[in-house]
């Protein structure tokens, strides 16, 4: 199998893809028609969360299969920064969204319901 994946990298992509989101958005399906209970919020979220992050998953288990002697971080080590960029890059999203949305706020209509 995993040679499989090597060969066609970008198919196992996809193929990886899709079968997570689809594991976390069928018991969904099957919740919402009544053929299967989820009583548990915090399943729910958790199955709906694998839908959205299923992407990013299949992309990091197909560098691990292609890149099975290094390590997964390897190419974070040689980008050799200061830690305030790091910094800047994770908190620089959370101001941005702040006076973005006092902007749209201060707009005439106000912010989208």
């Amino acid at each position: 199998m995993t040679e499989f994946f090597r060969k066609h990298p970008v198919f196992g992509f996809y193929l990886l893809a899709f079968l997570l989101s689809w594991l976390g958005r069928v018991p969904l399906m099957l919740s919402s028609y009544g053929l299967f209970t989820l009583d548990n919020p915090l399943v729910a979220t958790l199955l709906f969360g694998l839908g959205g992050v299923a992407p990013t998953l299949a992309a990091v288990i197909m560098i691990a299969l292609l890149k099975s002697g290094e390590s997964l971080f390897a190419p974070f080590r040689r980008w050799r920064v200061g830690v305030q960029w790091y910094l800047i890059a994770l908190l620089t999203p959370f101001p941005v969204m702040v006076l973005a949305l006092s902007i749209a706020g201060a707009l005439p209509g106000g912010l989208a319901p």
